[in-house]
């Protein structure tokens, strides 16, 4: 019986050593994995890819801007309204429209990084379930590296500046707008007149 404690034992301390070199494993597998996903080539990535859509769509918000201010010049020379008070509106249309697209150009770059973040979260989170399962420290690194590269890749394809859309609507639509608060000013200002004038008569319109 003496002999049975004594295996037991062995078993018993055998099966603890095991046990500590499996957490010692996956501590290490995972202090691998998230020194490469923490390193400062990876944040400098992320600067670099933030930057990448930011010159993408801010670029693209020029491009429209210039197209648009064209298409203005263009429309008020036709109608003879260089200088008056339609045009003041469409450029005021214009520059609002522009700051809304600076807004819009950094959220989506922001967006953009943010999406690369957690795709990389994600690849975090599946190679640690590989170092619990068993995989050591040297191919927990290499699938981290591997697997941020490929998140790197498919980010930068997908980027589009076509995901900005168009920011100012339409110039045509701007134009509109201007022409009906011209509209609604000259009806103001005709309704003024009338009322000034019947005051001249000592009658108002309205009243008995």
């Amino acid at each position: 019986m003496g002999g049975g404690g004594g295996s037991s034992e062995r078993i018993a301390r055998e099966n603890q050593r095991l046990e500590q070199e499996r957490l010692a494993a996956i501590q290490q597998g995972t202090y691998a994995a998230n020194q490469i996903f923490d390193s400062p080539e990876r944040q400098a990535q992320y600067d670099d890819y933030l930057r990448a859509n930011r010159e993408q769509y801010f670029g693209e918000l020029e491009r429209q801007m210039d197209e648009a201010n064209r298409q203005s010049r263009f429309a008020m020379a036709r109608s003879g309204l260089v200088g008056s008070r339609q045009q003041v509106d469409a450029g005021r249309d214009l520059g609002e429209a522009y700051n809304r697209g600076v807004v819009d150009a950094d959220r989506l770059a922001q967006r953009a990084v943010s999406d690369l973040r957690m795709a990389d979260e994600d690849s975090r989170r599946s190679i640690i379930q590989m170092v619990q399962a068993g995989a050591d420290a040297t191919t927990a690194s290499s699938a981290a590296l591997r697997q941020m590269q490929t998140n790197l890749s498919g980010a930068r394809a997908d980027m589009n500046a076509n995901a900005l859309g168009d920011v100012f609507g339409g110039f045509a639509e701007m134009y509109k707008r201007s022409r009906e608060r011209d509209a609604e000013r000259r009806a103001q200002s005709d309704l003024n007149t009338i009322y000034n004038t019947s005051g001249q008569w000592g009658f108002v319109p309205g009243r008995g």
